[in-house]
């Protein structure tokens, strides 16, 4: 029986280096597997997400970390900073 609870959407938050950035990849992988129905998404730097293409299961959502914060809110309509319940 799965105690976890059941989510409709994950979003992911890792903009650092490739290497920290493939430290999450077992999580996504672990995700995936128990529960699969669930939407993940993932903002990362453009560099990362383009080493990343092709990753099962994942929505990579790339911007240039040199934009900041507006470029973030640029790539996603916002949505993500008022709480929304879909992100991008």
């Amino acid at each position: 029986m799965n105690s976890s609870p059941d989510f409709q959407s994950v979003c992911l938050l890792r903009l650092s280096a490739l290497g920290d950035v493939s430290h999450v990849l077992p999580l996504i992988h672990a995700w995936r597997q128990q529960q699969p129905q669930t939407r993940l998404s993932w903002i990362l730097g453009a560099g990362e997400a383009q080493l990343l293409a092709g990753t099962a299961g994942v929505e990579l959502l790339s911007y240039r970390k040199r934009d900041g914060l507006a470029g973030m809110r640029a790539r996603c309509g916002g949505n993500w900073a008022r709480g929304a319940s879909t992100l991008c």
